[in-house]
């Protein structure tokens, strides 16, 4: 081989899946939310494998691609099962029903089989060579395959659309019940979704056009060198990443399960009432020193369903949740920070943040300023 540098990146990233797959695997306690993680690696696996022994196999080329295919098409599928088990707000669980998200990989199962009864040299034109082969039943096995990759890329397409969905959906629902969310948030997921579909999708065009019109998008370095950065994303943050309501499931549950703010009955007076309620118990209880303060902890504390108090907050406070304790921690910050008798780290923990990241986003989302910068102008 001329070049082998995508052989080593193909090396190195099947490498990476495999031992992700296996801290998996020999977890002594498996979280559900590890399931879809697994089906993700062994997928990332199967494909890598096809692309690592193709050059050593140009006659089983046709067959390593049928079978990878599949593979390909369960990436996007078992992501968003991986974004749903992050963010379900009631202990989540891989049942039957999520099957129906691999239809497209299903279809592609018939891959090998049709590969399997062409004619070896209509097969070898085709996958090997990348000639058309005007057969009739050659033509219909590549449209065929054709036909099953568009749909795998409408699939992903609409899969990374509903994903990046849920997670705004989450992160808003996250603000509306608890006051410190640091590490569920998953920026992280977003970020890759976004990247990574596009680098996985352009792979897969990439591959398709190589194996059944000979032509070259992109070198393979480039697209394996795009790819193992993503894969490294993922085994990194994923590996370490719980349930975004774990440990939470207790207090999400115990909330009303009537959809938010129908069939409520608050009006502006009563609105104001409970309003002064809260603005009293923060300001004489401090609640939001508590750092693990939730919405049901202060509807608890108030004897006001968790429901009254979001509708109160949102529609007639204008803040969030998460917004408004953050708002009522950075004021508690301010005179301390103003003291200068401790250091930020310390401020962010006596006012009920759980770090000085978290300190540092909500102190500038508030007044504009670092807390350090705040701390100088006085």
């Amino acid at each position: 081989m001329d070049n082998p540098l995508p052989i080593i990146l193909a090396s190195a990233i099947l490498g990476q899946a495999l031992l992700c797959l296996s801290l998996l695997v020999a977890r002594p306690v498996r979280r559900p939310v590890d399931l879809p993680l697994m089906v993700l690696f062994s997928a990332i696996a199967t494909v890598t494998s096809a692309l690592v022994l193709a050059p050593a196999l140009p006659s089983g080329r046709p067959f390593l691609f049928a079978i990878s295919l599949p593979a390909w098409l369960a990436l996007a599928p078992a992501l968003f099962v991986y974004v749903e088990a992050l963010t379900c707000e009631t202990p989540w669980r891989l049942n039957r029903h999520h099957l129906r998200h691999v239809w497209a990989a299903g279809l592609a199962c018939l891959t090998p089989v049709l590969v399997g009864v062409l004619p070896v040299s209509a097969r070898e034109a085709m996958l090997v060579r990348g000639e058309m082969v005007a057969a009739p039943f050659a033509l219909f096995v590549a449209l065929v395959i054709f036909g099953v990759i568009l749909l795998g890329l409408v699939q992903a397409a609409v899969f990374v659309f509903i994903s990046m969905a849920r997670l705004s959906r989450y992160r808003r629902r996250l603000a509306d019940l608890f006051a410190n969310n640091e590490r569920r948030e998953l920026w992280w997921l977003s970020g890759l979704i976004g990247g990574g579909t596009l680098v996985a999708l352009t792979i897969v065009m990439a591959i398709a056009a190589d194996t059944l019109m000979n032509v070259r998008v992109l070198p393979a370095s480039v697209l394996f060198g795009l790819a193992l950065p993503a894969l490294w994303a993922l085994a990194v943050y994923g590996l370490q990443q719980k349930a975004g309501f774990e440990d939470r499931y207790q207090e999400v549950v115990a909330e009303e399960p009537v959809p938010k703010y129908r069939k409520s009955a608050l009006t502006t007076d009563q609105a104001r009432r409970v309003a002064a309620r809260i603005e009293a118990a923060m300001q004489r209880d401090r609640l939001y020193l508590d750092p693990t303060l939730s919405l049901q902890k202060l509807a608890g504390h108030l004897a006001i369903p968790a429901n009254t108090l979001s509708q109160t907050l949102n529609a007639h406070m204008g803040e969030t949740f998460f917004a408004y304790v953050s708002r009522q921690r950075v004021e508690a910050a301010k005179p301390l920070l103003e003291a200068g008798e401790h250091n930020v780290l310390e401020v962010a923990l006596e006012v009920g943040f759980n770090s000085k990241s978290a300190f540092y986003k909500a102190f500038r989302h508030v007044t504009g300023v670092t807390p350090a910068g705040f701390r100088q102008l006085k």
